[in-house]
């Protein structure tokens, strides 16, 4: 299954370090990521390659799926 598919983008932080975050919201249950980019989503391939204020991307191989702020 696409675990983007029940995905939304909540938000991002940026910490005092600079280091920028973003906020994904899995499934319907409330469970909420924390990801810089260069990370993926627990053991899939999909990887954060952009966090920006309205959207985020991730890439998995040649596929990429953006997520807009919700």
């Amino acid at each position: 299954p696409d675990i983007l598919a029940n995905a939304s983008y909540t938000g991002s932080v940026v910490g005092s370090s600079g280091l920028k975050t973003a906020l994904i919201q899995i499934g319907s249950n409330g469970d909420v990521l924390v990801l810089s980019t260069g990370e993926t989503i627990g053991d899939s391939n999909w990887e954060l390659i952009e966090i920006a204020s309205d959207y985020v991307i991730f890439r998995a191989g040649e596929m990429t799926k953006k997520l807009s702020l919700s």
